[in-house]
């Protein structure tokens, strides 16, 4: 008897294990991956010190940038639009503006900040965590970053 009910338990087993569904489900990752710098069009959201104090920037104005593949990017911003040149190596993470030209409207003292950030910035990195692509371009000696996030 208690053979027979050892071997319906192990058939039981058997027919449960072979009638299960055979899908993976892959939990969404939260790691971050790196992503090129062109391909994507960046919308700056804050000025970050090398103190690590973040300036968000306000809602009132608008900077955007796109880096195109063949060494040129463009923008605008809350009342001018501008454009240069640039090179990267993307092994490496540096980039370096190699010169901006921009229509002349005053654009306020943090179009003046902006402006002075792409002219100064040396190393970025550009990330992807599934939900948000990230833009951090660095610049000065004391490592101050314009913050940004693509579309």
């Amino acid at each position: 008897m208690k053979a027979t009910a050892r071997l319906v338990t192990l058939i039981i087993g058997i027919v449960l294990i072979g009638c299960q569904r055979n899908e993976q489900v892959t939990p969404p990752s939260s790691a971050e991956t790196d992503i090129p710098l062109q391909k994507v069009t960046w919308r700056l959201v804050s000025f970050e010190s090398g103190g690590g104090v973040i300036a968000p920037l306000p809602n009132t104005e608008t900077f955007f940038i796109a880096f195109r593949a063949d060494t040129l990017f463009d923008g605008h911003t809350t009342v001018n639009s501008y454009g240069g040149s640039y090179v990267s190596d993307s092994r490496q993470k540096t980039v370096e503006v190699r010169y901006i030209i921009s229509t002349k409207a005053y654009g306020g003292p943090n179009e003046a900040k902006f402006y002075d950030g792409l002219r100064r910035v040396v190393q970025y990195r550009a990330t992807d965590d599934g939900r948000v692509k990230r833009l951090r371009l660095f610049y000065g000696t004391d490592n101050d970053v314009l913050n940004f996030v693509g579309s």
